[in-house]
């Protein structure tokens, strides 16, 4: 029998729902995330923001969703991943035509994925919704 010692970890990814007003950029997830340009984390979250456009599965302009939405066929995941309170953010900005992205990110590609995979998280602000509560390890 071999036994290994040290860290050991599992893979881990996040599911993100990101909600826009207008395209998502590098300075509006900045100022989401409270890092002011210049900051020693600028470089920490300039990488996020590449990675959660490099993995954005599916982007939707909601404003031209009509009806009502079978968000399954929408965005390809399962609905019912989705909480009561993404439907709810869904629905608000489909009035206000604002864009949703959804995607994931692993914690096997970038030290920068694996930090953000290691919790979950959500925050808001008038331009931008942020959800990365969908954490599976």
């Amino acid at each position: 029998m071999k036994l290994r010692t040290g860290f050991v970890s599992n893979s881990s990814s996040t599911s993100f729902l990101i909600i826009s007003k207008g395209k998502l950029t590098k300075d509006g997830l900045r100022e989401l995330m409270g890092v002011e340009l210049g900051s020693v984390l600028t470089p920490l979250f300039d990488q996020l923001y590449e990675d959660l456009v490099d993995n954005v599965k599916a982007e939707i302009d909601l404003g031209k969703v009509t009806g009502k939405p079978n968000w399954s066929a929408e965005i390809g995941i399962r609905a019912d991943r989705l909480s009561d309170r993404m439907r709810a953010k869904l629905e608000s900005s489909r009035e206000k035509g604002r864009t949703a992205y959804f995607g994931y990110l692993d914690s096997e590609t970038s030290n920068v994925q694996t930090f953000f995979c290691m919790d979950c998280f959500e925050e808001e602000n008038d331009k931008i919704y942020l959800n990365a509560l969908e954490n599976a390890w």
